[in-house]
């Protein structure tokens, strides 16, 4: 460590190399860049139905969180104010700890 100057903190794994199915960042003549994300800690919620998942999104969307998918589950960051919405949302839910990839909107291309 630099003084003045913190360190990043560790959010994943960057491998230079020879790696299978990791997003390339970097591509050389000897060599390329990967980076495997790390898996972080979410809420999956699991909604009764469409339209509960559309309240959901409206919901996590109107607080500035954002909302990823994996099938029927809803993902969204572990975070003391998701916790509070789902549980007044009285929606099913549990803790899980994945590599979180938020859905994009409409206005991030």
């Amino acid at each position: 460590m630099r003084a003045g100057r913190e360190e990043p903190k560790r959010r994943g794994t960057v491998h230079l190399g020879h790696c299978n199915r990791l997003p390339v960042l970097v591509v050389e003549e000897a060599w390329y860049l990967a980076v495997e994300a790390r898996p972080e800690p979410v809420l999956a919620l699991f909604p009764e139905s469409y339209e509960a998942a559309v309240r959901i999104a409206f919901d996590v969307g109107n607080r500035h969180f954002s909302l990823g998918a994996d099938g029927d589950t809803l993902l969204v960051p572990d975070d003391t104010a998701m916790e509070d919405l789902v549980r007044r949302l009285g929606v099913r839910w549990e803790r899980r700890e994945v590599v979180y990839s938020p859905l994009h909107g409409g206005g991030d291309g």
